[in-house]
């Protein structure tokens, strides 16, 4: 287990794994944003009941 988390890591620092890196980012900040938009709305929404 070990051995396979340390090379985990190091796929990680490599050209492929920067990448998945910043595709997983990505997601992380799509879903971040659409929480925020969803609760910016029910906000606004509460102001208007």
């Amino acid at each position: 287990m070990e051995a396979y988390e340390a090379s985990y890591f190091l796929d990680i620092f490599s050209e492929d794994g920067l990448e998945e890196l910043e595709k997983y980012g990505t997601k992380m900040r799509n879903v971040i944003q659409k929480l925020i938009v969803l609760e910016m709305i029910s906000v606004v929404a509460s102001e208007f009941t």
